[in-house]
């Protein structure tokens, strides 16, 4: 099996692992923002169990993505011969998917200092963090169909 055949074997299973990183992910963007709301007008006892929660869906989040970084590179190479020659709407993708990167690590590195310090992260900032994460996460999706259809 060729890692950079153009079909077979190996690029269905780089899709599948994409398509399931893919999921992980958006569930994790979309619970994310659903517990950082919730968070907001929860108890302090509330607060410090959905700021557990929230530790772990990043922790699974941050993998997914770099799972999607990994066989998306990998499967530009194999597909398409590298990034040379793509269309505008690959680029936007690359980029919108950077920014929900930077996200995600914003929103793991807040989780991380406030479990440090003994608290919970804030809930506002969290909720708007993954409010952001959800836009850039359906954009990505946008960008990747138009990019790959």
């Amino acid at each position: 099996m060729r890692l950079l055949a153009r079909k077979g074997p190996m690029i269905e299973i780089l899709k599948i692992l994409h398509f399931l990183a893919m999921g992980i992910g958006v569930g994790g963007g979309f619970a994310q923002g659903i517990i950082g709301r919730r968070t907001v007008a929860a108890e302090p006892a509330a607060r410090e169990l959905l700021g557990a929660i929230q530790r772990r869906i990043s922790v699974g989040t941050a993998i997914a993505l770099a799972v999607l970084w990994i066989t998306g590179i990998w499967m530009t190479y194999a597909i398409h011969g590298g990034f040379t020659g793509q269309p505008t709407s690959f680029w936007l993708k690359i980029a919108t998917v950077a920014v929900l990167t930077l996200i995600v690590m914003a929103m793991g590195h807040t989780a991380a200092r406030a479990a440090a310090a003994g608290g919970t992260p804030p809930p506002g900032r969290m909720a708007a963090l993954g409010g952001v994460a959800q836009l850039a996460t359906a954009l990505a999706v946008v960008l990747a169909v138009l990019t790959f259809t």
